[in-house]
Formats: structure tokens, sequence, C-alpha cells
């Protein structure tokens, strides 16, 4: 009884480990599906999610067009990270 209570304790240690450690942003850069300027996804201020997928915009302008009429930009497929 005293190993399997060890086991469960360290799984339950790398398990809080794993939830504290900070959520990392993807790397890299993606291109704005409005006006196709490549963006820097770490600390971007800009973004909007859409089916699952985040999209980075290079300003809120453009956020705002394709939050208004997003069915255009996804039909020209620009704008997911490694696009």
């Amino acid at each position: 009884m005293s190993i399997m209570a060890q086991i469960v304790e360290r799984r339950r240690r790398a398990a809080a480990r794993a939830e504290d450690a900070p959520l990392r942003e993807p790397a890299g850069e993606a291109v704005d599906p409005v006006c196709g300027m490549s963006v820097t996804i770490a600390g971007a201020r800009h973004t909007a999610q859409m089916r699952g997928t985040t999209y980075y915009f290079c300003c809120a302008g453009c956020r705002t067009k394709f939050l208004a009429d997003s069915a255009r930009y996804l039909a020209a497929g620009a704008g997911a990270p490694g696009s």
C-alpha cells in the first residue's frame, strides 16, 4: 500500500507542476488576413478566434474589418499561423 501511495503522490506532484507552468504563446509569425502584413505572434495585441483558429492582426482596424466580414477573408485562406 505504501508503494502505491508514493506512486500516486508523485503523479499528483507532476500534474500540479504542469498546471502551474505558464502557457506559452506560439512562436513565429502569421499573416494578417485583411491586409497581408506579417504579424509577430508573441505578444500580438490584436487577435480573433474563428473556427478554432486564432488569427492575428496588425491593428484594431484590420481586426474590426475581419470580424465584420470574416467569410470574405476566410475564403481567401490567409492569416493562420504558418500560412
